[in-house]
């Protein structure tokens, strides 16, 4: 037996699940969007009328975005696409919204107005996001930019659990230079800042070279000469510290030498000792080992060189 839906009933029936039943609204939005200079967002919706009695051309979409009503347009994802560009305020990374569409249909021979609503939706904003490394290897005192979005003064470079020389550019980048670790390895790159930590990617420190102002040093017992060492890039934070040796400790007197930060040089002074042949060594993290070939006479007819 047939069952026929009375007019009293329909009657009966909420205003609300009779227009939910004749407009379909569809939240075109993502619940997270990037932060962007212009701090304008684009909230979406997709108004899909299901009624033939709908006039489709009195179709009027507002969202209403912490209680202020804002009129959307016609988008341009499709036919029954609508958009609104929201400017959030300053300071402000969050926003609570829905979507109100007034429209006219007929109902037994009668034009109606009516309106339909969604549910709430909430709009939050990335603020902060560091992109993964577009530079993956270098040379120690190398700097290397890195780009993003909510950066601030505070935030560190860390190659492990090494902290990194970093500077501050502005919201959307920072810098840090390659640190004076051993070379030849790949460090995990790491961004610490006010909100924790955030993985970046992996870092191959290259070697790099030292030059001096000798390939070879002849001098006499007790004769100075300066050896001058430099290198490519400025020294990172902490500096370089240089590891000085030789096979023929009793014919030379050297210092302990560091390459201060921020410096490409330093000079050191080399004594001639006891008469003897041999080679002096210098390395440091990351450098090539650098031989100097090195003489020292007792002999007066024996000559040095700068």
């Amino acid at each position: 037996m047939k069952t026929k839906i009375s007019l009293f009933f329909l009657a009966m029936l909420p205003l609300a699940f009779l227009n939910a039943n004749e407009v379909v609204i569809h939240n075109l939005t993502p619940e997270s969007l990037p932060q962007n200079p212009s701090e304008i967002y684009s909230i979406n919706a997709e108004i899909y009328p299901v009624s033939l009695n709908i006039n489709k051309d009195c179709i009027k979409p507002s969202v209403i975005i912490d209680g202020k009503i804002y009129p959307m347009t016609k988008g341009f994802r499709g036919p029954n696409t609508f958009t609104y560009e929201y400017k959030m305020p300053s300071g402000a990374n969050t926003a609570r919204y829905y979507f109100e569409v007034n429209y006219l249909t007929k109902v037994f021979e009668s034009i109606k107005d009516r309106t339909v609503k969604s549910c709430l939706y909430d709009l939050k904003i990335g603020n902060r996001c560091a992109s993964t490394l577009d530079i993956y290897r270098g040379p120690i005192g190398a700097i290397i930019p890195v780009s993003g979005r909510g950066l601030s003064s505070g935030d560190t470079i860390m190659f492990g659990d090494t902290e990194v020389q970093t500077t501050y550019v502005s919201p959307y980048l920072v810098t840090f230079k390659v640190p004076a670790l051993r070379a030849g390895k790949v460090y995990d790159v790491y961004l610490e800042g006010n909100n924790g930590s955030m993985p970046m990617g992996e870092f191959r420190i290259d070697s790099c070279t030292l030059s001096a102002n000798h390939d070879s040093i002849y001098l006499k017992s007790g004769e100075h000469t300066v050896l001058a060492l430099e290198v490519d890039s400025p020294a990172p934070k902490g500096g370089i510290e240089l590891d000085i040796t030789t096979d023929i400790p009793d014919s030379i007197i050297m210092p302990e030498a560091i390459i201060p930060e921020g410096q490409k040089n330093v000079n050191i002074n080399i004594e001639g000792g006891k008469q003897g042949t041999g080679s002096i060594f210098i390395g440091a993290n990351g450098f090539d080992e650098l031989v100097i070939p090195v003489t020292i006479s007792e002999d007066e007819n024996n000559f040095w060189s700068y």
